[in-house]
């Protein structure tokens, strides 16, 4: 009986320790089900944001080979999602006001976005047709559109000086794409509580975010550059400009969006 009852007394630790290992691969397994839930959800959403910026890489592109095919010479930026128009065919020097010439162009502008924009934004009213040119099925949106103003870094007279310059340079051609094209200004990113965020907006810049960094004019000797007067002149030219800048929405999961969504509006 003693023999018995030490063998049973025994037995109960190396259950203990059975139940224990079973636990340990359980938790183990539980780990690497998670691990693999939450791998799949970033490689969802890297592959997302992906498709969201080539997706406005594509819509630069197009909007720039029209333009280009219409004699406006602009530039893009896609990996900072850019459309540039060179200050020297949209304002005399010192100047906010549009030429005739950059009014022109700005009016080819604000067509060429009403051509594309519209599929990846929400129209104001369903009065307003979309153009015909839209992909059923696109599943990415427009987050903004800034018209950006930049100028050089010479200072400008005046109270507001180049701030107020690069500013009102975003605004005035902001006014002659709404004034193309009203639709344009009306667009909308998203409805809050059924009033409309728009998608368009201005910025000024100064002369603050130069294309390039300044040309190393101010080195001494052997290490100056041979002809810093013209590096300058270049440098500047290029930094005078109207940068309209895209930024696309992350186009999220249903099962991720919505539960954030519901907690952005609880803290309203």
């Amino acid at each position: 009986m003693d023999h018995d009852s030490h063998g049973e007394d025994g037995a109960e630790p190396e259950n203990y320790f059975i139940s224990m290992t079973d636990m340990m691969v359980g938790l183990v397994f539980l780990f690497v089900i998670m691990l693999m839930y939450f791998a799949l959800q970033y490689r969802q959403t890297t592959d997302e944001l992906t498709s969201a910026d080539r997706t406005r890489r594509e819509i630069l592109e197009e909007v720039a080979a029209t333009l280009k095919r219409q004699g406006v010479p602009v530039e893009i930026d896609p990996d900072n999602g850019i459309l540039r128009l060179p200050d020297s065919i949209l304002f005399d020097q010192g100047r906010e006001e549009l030429k005739p010439a950059g009014e022109d162009a700005v009016r080819k502008v604000a067509e060429a976005f009403w051509a594309i924009l519209p599929c990846y934004a929400e129209l104001p009213t369903t009065e307003i047709a979309a153009p015909l040119t839209c992909a059923a099925g696109n599943k990415h949106r427009i987050e903004a559109v800034f018209i950006e103003g930049h100028t050089d870094d010479k200072p400008m007279d005046g109270p507001q000086g180049n701030w107020g310059l690069a500013a009102n340079r975003a605004i005035n051609t902001f006014k002659i794409l709404e004034l193309q094209r009203p639709e344009l200004a009306d667009l909308c990113a998203a409805r809050t509580d059924g009033v409309c965020i728009p998608v368009l907006g201005v910025a000024g810049y100064a002369d603050k975010r130069p294309v390039h960094p300044r040309p190393p004019c101010d080195s001494q000797g052997a290490e100056a550059p041979q002809d810093c007067a013209t590096l300058l002149n270049d440098w500047r030219a290029n930094n005078r400009r109207i940068d309209i800048r895209i930024l696309m929405q992350a186009p999220l999961d249903p099962t991720v969006r919505e539960p954030v969504e519901e907690r952005l509006r609880g803290t309203n």
